[in-house]
């Protein structure tokens, strides 16, 4: 297994899997005999805008080479089709909470819409606990999305605490718009460039607060300039910064994601900075006999 010793983030080690695979077999050979003998496990059917009966649908979680193979034998003889993929990063490091941060206010998602979307939505009940999905939509999942949780143990090794990114690719266009025609052709997948084509990181976030802060104390000075206060005001006044910060941060504007969603990221903002981990050029595969290949039930 790939351990790496990395700074200035202390993150010791960075798993990049398979997470997900879901395959779409068509009605005109899902109806047959043979199909149903040889696609063994959970399926579900699928239904058109009409109502009508398409195909089915094959989720698997978690896959190793094997389940892979055997999918892809199955897409080559009932003509199906990879429908979706989910790529994950379990990162593990010596302050899991510190590194989740980074990554939720420093990454920026490539070439999401602004339109109709929650940009940055959080669901859960407690502030560490909680996914945090960089797109949400009420009416149909995003393409193309990354969500961020860290309350569970790394999937590979079974260590706590564990960072978890996943790159998520939804629909048989967007699939075959990174090169994945059919399922052996995920073997191959390299997560380091899929991580860096989808995803940069910028400190615009932190840097629109700090600015914001500057402004709001020099504003503050400006009005109360000369003027006589009463202990209670100049003890109010000293806490300025900090509840202007709370308040930029409980609305989402240390995030440099928000500040591209919102379209008011300078271009002086938006400068790039390095990926504070290094990936694996392979993805790591889990063995026959440790939970891998598990279908979705």
């Amino acid at each position: 297994m790939l351990r790496i010793r990395l700074n200035p983030y202390h993150v010791t080690a960075v798993y990049p899997y398979l997470d997900t695979l879901e395959m779409f077999f068509p009605a005109a050979f899902a109806h047959g005999e043979e199909y149903r003998r040889e696609v063994r496990g959970a399926v579900r059917n699928c239904h058109d805008r009409y109502g009508g009966w398409s195909g089915q649908r094959f989720m698997v979680q978690r896959p190793n080479p094997d389940t892979v193979l055997w999918l892809d034998y199955l897409a080559q003889k009932f003509a199906g089709i990879v429908r979706r993929f989910d790529v994950a990063y379990d990162l593990q490091a010596e302050d899991c909470a510190v590194l989740r941060r980074v990554i939720e206010t420093q990454a920026l998602l490539r070439w999401q819409p602004t339109t109709n979307i929650i940009c940055m939505h959080e669901v859960g009940n407690s502030l560490d606990a909680n996914t945090l999905y960089w797109g949400w939509s009420n009416v149909r999942p995003l393409r193309r999305n990354l969500i961020l949780y860290s309350d569970r143990a790394c999937k590979i090794t079974g260590e706590f605490p564990n960072v978890h990114a996943e790159l998520r690719f939804m629909g048989a266009a967007v699939v075959r718009q990174e090169g994945i025609l059919r399922p052996r052709d995920l073997l191959t997948l390299n997560p380091c460039q899929l991580f860096h084509k989808h995803l940069k990181f910028s400190d615009a976030g932190a840097r629109f607060v700090k600015r914001r802060l500057r402004a709001e104390v020099v504003k503050d000075r400006h009005q109360h300039h000369g003027h006589e206060l009463s202990p209670f005001m100049d003890q109010y006044r000293a806490s300025l910064a900090r509840r202007v910060e709370t308040m930029l941060r409980v609305a989402g504007w240390h995030r440099s994601q928000k500040l591209k969603h919102e379209g008011v990221m300078e271009k002086r903002l938006d400068k790039p900075l390095t990926v504070p981990f290094t990936i694996p050029q392979r993805l790591v595969w889990e063995r026959s006999g440790n939970g891998g290949g598990g279908i979705e039930t």
